[in-house]
């Protein structure tokens, strides 16, 4: 998943959930989502 809003956190909830779902990625997410998943920090350029 790309973002770290809340609309992200909203999508993450159910997909972190689903029986279907092996692991969660987001980037660069935030602290809730990081508890669902892994949050991928941004590249410095």
């Amino acid at each position: 998943m790309v973002g770290g809003g809340g609309r992200e956190h909203a999508l993450a909830l159910p997909l972190a959930r689903s029986r279907r779902v092996d692991a969660l990625f987001a980037a660069p997410g935030n602290p809730g989502i990081a508890k669902l998943g892994i949050s991928v920090p941004q590249c410095p350029r």
